[in-house]
């Protein structure tokens, strides 16, 4: 049902639709970059394309089979930032007879020299209803791919009410694109969604705050561009201040006012006091690295109100396979000063 285009249609404006295959597209997103033989990995996916797809059609079907990830994302995982693998992917690809690349606009609209027949609006099959989703399921949150990890924390909300800032400056100055084409090509470079995929507490990149500092320079520059004043929120980082602790980075004070984000590499319990008050423990919640696999474990604490002085806590994890290696295991008890 998904390996062939559909039809879009509003009034008189109309789009081809594909449909990404995720099996497929994950493999070489996750799971090739850990293979040792490369070759062994173009293969695999060589031969399941063939399995699940080619030797099941009779011999006047075509389908179009859709493998869709960031262009630049899955590399830095592999060897050789992912060209041993490219290369043996791309020649397997072009020496199957079963199997012939194309891009989507080459199948839409044929290719005789290369054998392939046009597919045109009139041969699509209409869709009517395609619900708001993507490809990433946020951790934590109720099951099913919405757009979570871009929208609906403080941070990323925050980050919206902002670039709305400065797109509203934009449409009200009336300057057509070639007129302010910086001022343009700001609102657009802050349109892109890895601003909002690192705000807030479901992804983690250790460098939030270099994003944010680059996210609120070109909302900045829009108003430059335009010959007006920013307004001064854009001076404001928009993350919560915080300091993160680990098992090998272990963080002895914290300002009041802050908060203390405990990462680990494992999923457990944290159980924790403030001063002399109530106990109190949460689970930590996994939070996202590059390509959204869980990268490790968290819980922010705080921020801490003025005269509080301790924070006393300690980790039990709950991972039933650990090796109890010393990054995650140890179950002494740690303190924090706050000053």
């Amino acid at each position: 049902m998904l390996c062939r285009p559909y039809l879009a249609q509003e009034g008189d404006a109309s789009v081809s639709v594909f449909f990404r295959d995720t099996a497929l597209s994950d493999d070489i997103g996750f799971r090739y970059a850990a293979y040792a033989d490369q070759e062994g990995a173009a293969e695999e996916f060589v031969r399941t394309v063939k399995e699940r797809f080619a030797q099941r059609l009779s011999q006047d079907e075509d389908h179009l089979l859709t493998v869709i990830l960031d262009g630049e994302n899955a590399w830095g995982s592999y060897r050789e930032d992912g060209r041993p693998f490219l290369h043996a992917l791309y020649s397997r690809l072009e020496r199957d007879p079963e199997i012939l690349t194309v891009t989507f606009s080459e199948y839409l609209d044929g290719d005789a020299a290369r054998g392939v027949q046009s597919h045109p609006a009139t041969s699509q099959t209409r869709v009517h209803d395609l619900f708001t989703g993507s490809w990433i399921d946020e951790g934590g949150s109720a099951p099913g791919a919405d757009l979570g990890t871009w929208i609906g924390e403080k941070e990323e909300n925050r980050a919206w009410e902002l670039l709305g800032l400065a797109r509203d400056a934009l449409t009200e100055s009336r300057v057509e694109p070639v007129a302010a084409a910086r001022a343009y090509r700001a609102v657009q470079t802050a349109e892109g969604s890895d601003w909002f995929w690192w705000y807030g507490d479901d992804q983690s990149s250790d460098r939030e705050d270099e994003f944010d500092r680059l996210f609120l320079l070109n909302l900045r520059q829009v108003f430059v561009e335009l010959g007006r004043d920013a307004p001064t929120v854009l001076e404001e980082p928009i993350p919560r201040r915080a300091v993160v602790w680990t098992f090998s980075r272990q963080i002895e004070r914290v300002s009041s006012g802050a908060a203390l984000i405990v990462q680990t590499n494992c999923p457990g319990v944290l159980s924790w006091r403030l001063d002399d008050g109530e106990p109190r423990s949460a689970a930590l919640a996994p939070t996202g690295g590059v390509m959204a696999g869980t990268a490790r474990y968290e819980v922010r604490l705080g921020p801490f109100p003025e005269g509080a002085r301790r924070l006393g806590f300690r980790f039990r994890c709950t991972h039933d396979s650990c090796d109890c290696r010393a990054d995650c295991c140890r179950t002494d008890e740690y303190e924090v000063r706050i000053t």
